[in-house]
């Protein structure tokens, strides 16, 4: 006897599913010429720690791309000018964008949007690619979790000051999936880490490199990045650029907080950073993001600074969508959460019906 209830189920669960591809068209069609959605990744990798939630799983991110690729039109951001005033278009646009230059940006993302043809823009930190350090916020992490192999306990001097903890209340090989912006911090290791952040972040460049290169001396760590933790190389910035998907933006020399330094640093950090990357690879910088990237990172003068160095548009860390009427100088970008694939289709769903209105 045929099951009924099973088939019931069956048309039920197609009903639903149909309900939701209808939701899906209509979203689609309201925002295809509402402008562009401009997408933040930082890094593809795998992880044992990622405090700051900067990566999206290798695998994550091909099926991103295989949504992205179904359901919009990407474009890359040399082409946005151009589309801010564009209409007619049958789906949303939308453009993909890493900030800070990690080499998994090469090794990781950049063979998967090759497999299908989509574009993106890798915003480089200019100091980084000429070091074989760590961005310092890595560097703390590896430095208050990672053990040395002699003890479980790790301390730190810090003006006059002794700070404490334990090392590796879980083992280096299990996943720590810890946030550091939550209120908790489950160990002495997630609050020390905390603690030092909060002060590291808000210092000049030169004043937290030294602070970091002391306390790497102290942990008795070297001061060579890790493979799974390395910023691209120069060589590497130059094989990115020699793509034909891939373009270069300028993210900085150093990754300050813009607002804080007074402007002649602010001019340094801004027009050093694109002078040496056009150098690099040859080829005029037209993009640039702030590091950070929320408005109190950045300032008026700030923006005067970019527009004087001759970008053309420049890119923040707030959510919404690139329209006609938009600030070519605080174009905001959306960061993409890491989910499996069904999960980033319903997000994008979301982010798009939000966005729309």
């Amino acid at each position: 006897m045929k099951d009924f209830r099973a088939v019931g189920r069956r048309h039920g669960q197609r009903r639903v599913s149909g309900a939701l591809a209808a939701a899906r068209r209509s979203v689609t069609r309201k925002f295809a010429n509402k402008g562009v959605l401009v997408l933040l990744y930082h890094r593809v990798a795998e992880l044992a720690r990622d405090p700051w939630s900067l990566c999206v799983l290798p695998a994550q991110f091909a099926q991103h791309l295989g949504v992205l690729k179904e359901r919009t039109c990407p474009i890359r951001l040399s082409e946005l000018g151009a589309h801010l005033g564009t209409h007619l278009f049958q789906r949303p646009r939308v453009a993909i964008t890493f900030d800070d230059g990690y080499a998994d940006n090469l090794r990781q993302a950049a063979p998967l949007l090759g497999d299908l043809g989509i574009p993106a823009t890798v915003f480089v930190v200019s100091g980084a690619i000429r070091e074989r350090r760590e961005f310092w916020w890595d560097e703390l992490e590896r430095i208050v979790f990672e053990p040395d192999g002699i003890g479980g306990t790790r301390q730190l001097t810090l003006a006059n000051r002794t700070i404490a903890w334990t090392i590796a209340e879980f083992g280096t090989a299990e996943r720590d999936d810890w946030l550091a912006w939550k209120e908790e911090t489950p160990t002495s290791a997630h609050r020390v880490y905390r603690e030092l952040y909060g002060i590291l972040s808000v210092l000049p460049s030169d004043e937290r490199r030294a602070l970091m290169d002391d306390f790497i001396r102290q942990a008795r760590l070297s001061y060579a990045a890790r493979p799974t933790h390395r910023a691209l190389s120069c060589e590497e910035v130059r094989e990115l650029a020699a793509s034909s998907l891939i373009d270069i933006g300028v993210h900085t020399v150093s990754h300050p907080v813009l607002s804080s330094l007074p402007l002649a640093q602010q001019i340094k950090e801004i027009v050093e950073a694109k002078a040496e990357l056009e150098s690099l690879i040859g080829m005029p910088m037209r993009h640039f993001s702030y590091p950070y990237g929320k408005h109190e990172h950045y300032d008026r003068n700030t923006i005067e600074v970019v527009r004087r160095a001759g970008f053309e548009f420049a890119y923040v860390n707030e959510p919404g969508i690139a329209g006609p009427s938009i600030d070519r100088f605080q174009i905001p970008r959306v960061v993409v959460p890491a989910l499996d694939g069904p999960e980033f289709a319903e997000w994008l769903t979301s982010c798009l019906a939000t966005l729309a209105c």
